[in-house]
């Protein structure tokens, strides 16, 4: 019986494994992003809170599984013109950034992720100004 309990012990040591267990870790965390539509609940430039306007809190995004990003800007628009707009994506190894670009064409945003959990995202980005995007679930 001894020599029983310690192979079943052993087998499940090996399938257990430190890399199944990274994998599974990133799943999660793209479960998490393309769980469900985002949406703004607050922006900071430079560390100080900006208004969002009204144009701004019907926007929602998605992020789907297969690297494309959306962004709908609802009902209420802030131009008049804008339309959905989507492009690629990637995550990093670590899953501490995100880059994605497409928008208008002339884009291309790296930015960092500071918090992803079922209810909420915090993306921070640098091109002029550091900006500091958080969302919640739309």
């Amino acid at each position: 019986m001894y020599p029983l309990i310690m192979v079943m012990f052993l087998l499940v040591s090996i399938s257990c494994s430190k890399k199944d267990e990274v994998n599974d870790s990133n799943k999660s965390q793209l479960e998490l992003l393309t769980s469900h539509q985002w949406k703004y609940s607050s922006i900071k430039r430079d560390g100080a809170a900006t208004a969002l306007l009204d144009c701004e809190k019907d926007d929602h995004f998605s992020w789907s599984a297969d690297g494309i990003w959306t962004q709908n800007p609802g009902l209420v628009l802030c131009y008049g013109n804008e339309k959905v707009t989507s492009g690629s994506y990637s995550l990093s190894v670590d899953l501490k950034t995100i880059s994605y670009g497409g928008y208008e064409s002339q884009y291309n945003i790296h930015a960092d992720i500071v918090e992803l959990t079922e209810s909420k995202l915090v993306l921070t980005s640098t091109a002029e100004s550091v900006f500091e995007k958080t969302y919640v679930p739309y």
